[in-house]
């Protein structure tokens, strides 16, 4: 019991490392876009700063209130329980509950404070009569949601023991006396968690989404626009890229981890990794969000530059990031994706063979029918390694068409053989999702969605909006063959016999007889069996 009490808590060390990190680095950059926003804007920047101001001062109340709770989340049939690891615990569980609110509202307003921005530009293409009046009407309006998301919570009933009796019980396995005494919901049911859950799923999903379509309306506005000329385009353009960017972080941080936190709150599967995760990623843009300030408004990265570098660059260009030559640098990333490939194809096709020769003769009589599925994924992953390697594509969008551009040994048969290649890699890819989905491992299963989601809405990004990406050009094949890469260690660790294996070939050392005798149970762990999913 003691060892699976720490192996259900085998990812606090490295979440304190994180929000410790987290803490540091989220102030140190906010602060300093604090100060850039103040002294080295210009006056083209005058509107903008008051939504810079905004996000950068929630931002940095969202950093805090994350580092005040350091939260894990643990969904239970009828009640949901909050364990929090940070400084709360010293003023007690109703102050931890309390923070976890005030947390949720001030994300849901750094997410809207970052739509602010979107919709601030497309007004200004729409109508120019923005006065400094609608500009706080505007940031204050964005509050609303958040405020009343933290005040709903406040209004239910809290039973804190309740919530503290079904998670002992019904995570038995679990090392929980390490956050005691914790809080929680205890009634999940209620109208008032409904009402919240409600209100951050609509926020988790429609705001990205929103945000993306009127990206794309603003560039179809900056295109149509017959008063501005091709410099003011081109400058125009760059803004939106840099706010686009920062619409899309709040997407590849929310959705994946939310839509994993519903799966594992709908089924009630324990999935150790998402309890984490649901909260660090929450909160990542805020540690992500002023790099990207930093490089897209010009006059902040030339005061960097010279704080680093020394290096002076000409501030009578525009406010915004022109893109660089692209013709000249198109292919930039072209020699970094050789090596890679050549890595992945080695490192890939070692890892899968040791995996082959576990399942062929590690496998106990307790994975027999689990070995055809094991058995198959490792074909479809290594026929996805072969592929990828074969043809090393790179998508190129156009208005009309679409282009592949392979860089991988089929160039020697010709363009034929380099497409037919490009389709059958796609579809295999396809067929290591759902190989594995077959298997019902549940960290596995994320793997391919956490690789195909977030390439996937940059392509459809770029295909709408005709706008060239050159990494995500390079990055729609990687990552869709990033899953075959990363598997095989996933089994070999979480497969205890395979595990096993390794260790005693790498150590050359024998267990000790309790170990030995232990090894014999069964080993695949779905709570009564014995495979360690996360």
């Amino acid at each position: 019991m003691d060892e699976r009490s720490d192996y259900s808590n085998r990812f606090v060390p490295y979440a304190n490392a994180y929000f410790q990190f987290f803490l540091f680095a989220g102030l140190t950059f906010q602060f300093i876009l604090l100060y850039l926003i103040r002294t080295k804007s210009p006056a083209s920047l005058d509107q903008l700063k008051y939504f810079l101001y905004n996000t950068s001062c929630i931002q940095i109340l969202e950093i805090l209130c994350g580092y005040f709770t350091q939260h894990r989340s643990l969904p239970n049939s009828t009640t949901f329980a909050v364990l929090a690891n940070g400084p709360c615990r010293y003023f007690g569980p109703t102050v931890c509950f309390s923070g976890y609110h005030i947390f949720l509202g001030v994300t849901f307003c750094v997410a809207l404070s970052i739509s602010n921005t979107v919709f601030y530009r497309f007004l200004i293409l729409r109508r120019r009569d923005i006065t400094k009046r609608h500009l706080i009407y505007i940031i204050i309006f964005s509050y609303i949601p958040g405020i009343f998301t933290m005040i709903i919570p406040f209004t239910d009933k809290w039973d804190f023991p309740v919530a503290i009796n079904q998670t002992y019980l019904e995570h038995p396995t679990y090392g929980l006396s390490y956050y005691a005494p914790f809080s929680g919901f205890a009634n999940i049911n209620s109208t008032q968690f409904l009402s919240a859950t409600a209100i951050l799923a609509i926020g988790a999903y429609g705001i990205p989404l929103c945000s993306f379509l009127l990206t794309r309306s603003i560039l179809k506005l900056i295109r149509a626009h017959s008063n501005m000329s091709t410099r003011t385009k081109t400058q125009a353009k760059t803004l939106v890229h840099g706010l686009a960017c920062q619409t899309l972080i709040p997407l590849l941080c929310y959705i994946p981890i939310f839509s994993v936190y519903s799966y594992s709150q709908l089924n009630g599967k324990e999935n150790i990794a998402s309890e984490h995760l649901l909260m660090i990623l929450t909160c990542l843009p805020a540690l992500i969000d002023p790099c990207i300030s930093f490089y897209f408004v010009v006059p902040y990265r030339n005061a960097l530059l010279r704080v680093v570098t020394n290096r002076k660059e000409d501030e009578k260009t525009s406010t915004m990031a022109v893109a660089s030559t692209v013709s000249i640098h198109s292919n930039r990333f072209v020699i970094y994706f050789d090596a890679y490939y050549y890595l992945y194809f080695v490192i890939g096709v070692f890892a899968q063979m040791v995996l082959l020769i576990l399942i062929k003769t590690k496998s106990p009589p307790s994975l027999e029918s689990f070995r055809y599925f094991l058995i198959n994924t490792w074909i479809v992953q290594f026929s996805v390694l072969v592929m990828a390697f074969f043809t090393q594509s790179r998508c190129l969008p156009n208005s009309t068409t679409y282009a592949v551009l392979p860089r991988g040994p089929c160039r020697l048969f010709g363009p034929n053989a380099c497409f037919g290649g490009y389709h059958v890699s796609l579809a295999v890819s396809m067929g290591v999702a759902l190989s594995i989905a077959n298997t019902g491992l549940a960290f596995q299963t994320i793997l391919p969605f956490l690789s195909y989601t977030p390439i996937v809405s940059f392509y459809l990004y770029s295909q709408f909006t005709g706008e060239e990406m050159l990494l995500t050009e390079h990055f729609l094949m990687l990552c869709s063959g990033f899953p075959a890469l990363c598997d095989p260690f996933i089994s070999c660790y979480c497969i205890l016999p395979y595990r096993q294996s390794i260790l005693k070939f790498i150590s050359r050392k024998t267990r000790r007889g309790s170990g030995s005798s232990r090894s014999k149970v069964s080993t695949i762990s779905v709570r009564s069996v014995n495979l360690h999913v996360f």
